[in-house]
């Protein structure tokens, strides 16, 4: 039997049974849930139950190929809607380009039954998705996978909405994840913008407020003034059909204005232009350099 490199082989006891691989099916693990193996794009499924969820928490991931002994750092790819399809399939293009083979790390693609900005909405106070990745999703992750646990080894990256959420869960936890790369995120979405695109989703205007990525940027500054641990990409080809507030000015320009005011160190990348979409041809680009980045600047010196 061939067994997934990145597939931890403790015990069932402590980490559950070893997967194989290139084998279709399912398998039950001990408090991990059902997961099945996609034969066609070479990913597990499975969906956890989380007190922060508000429903099921869907899973997909894809790890190395080849056995090793070694742990894995893991990408945790964020969604930017709840059916997780509108604007593409990033792991097609992880799939596509041997990401996970060629960077040795694992892809994780998180799905919520709800959209969501990644943060706290008091008029529901048990849908947090920033938590439910947090306290569950990468827990299992790291008991099923050969998953390295250290920080410098946990990566988000999203776009537009998803991107925002990136870095605001760097932020608010910048001792728990290592790196976060955006592209063509709104993250200077202002109070008069509250509502669009599902802003909505804090709840209340104080709430959006509060959670906005200069707020809590400007508060977790001390934490990310070194190394270096946000890459800012993007932004999209506007078509002739393009409205918002973002049509006639550049968001990721004044983002990276506001990074260097705040005197967090980023890697910027405004020429990286595509159409708004997972599959448009930046994703694989910007999560190579996410990988670099984490293995140039460690956090654990």
């Amino acid at each position: 039997m061939t067994i997934a490199c990145a597939w931890s082989q403790e015990s069932p006891s402590t980490a559950g049974a070893v997967l194989p691989t290139g084998k279709g099916g399912t398998l039950n693990t001990d408090a991990g849930g059902v997961w099945s193996y996609d034969s066609f794009r070479g990913s597990w499924r499975s969906e956890l139950t989380s007190r922060w969820g508000d429903g099921p928490v869907s899973l997909e991931v894809i790890a190395p190929s080849a056995e090793t002994a070694a742990t894995c750092a893991v990408v945790y790819v964020l969604p930017t809607q709840s059916n997780g399809s509108q604007h593409g399939d990033p792991l097609g293009d992880v799939i596509i380009h041997h990401l996970a083979d060629r960077l040795a790390v694992i892809f994780v693609y998180v799905h919520f039954a709800h959209p969501t900005w990644f943060g706290e909405n008091p008029l529901r106070p048990t849908f947090r998705p920033d938590l439910a990745i947090k306290e569950d999703v990468v827990p299992t992750i790291e008991r099923r996978f050969r998953a390295d646990p250290r920080p410098s080894h946990r990566l988000l990256i999203g776009f537009s909405k998803s991107g925002w959420g990136a870095v605001c869960m760097l932020a608010r936890s910048p001792d728990f994840w290592g790196y976060a790369a955006t592209w063509d995120a709104p993250l200077l979405c202002e109070r008069s913008e509250y509502g669009l695109w599902d802003t909505d989703s804090y709840g209340t205007l104080e709430s959006f407020e509060r959670q906005r990525p200069p707020v809590l940027l400007a508060i977790a500054s001390c934490k990310l003034h070194a190394p270096t641990r946000i890459i800012l990409a993007g932004e999209c080809i506007p078509s002739p059909d393009t409205a918002g507030p973002f049509k006639d000015r550049s968001h990721v320009k004044a983002e990276h204005m506001l990074l260097d005011a705040l005197g967090i160190p980023h890697v910027y990348r405004p020429h990286m232009r595509y159409q708004h979409h997972w599959n448009s041809g930046w994703f694989h680009h910007l999560a190579e350099e996410l990988v670099q980045l984490s293995r140039r600047t460690p956090l654990e010196q």
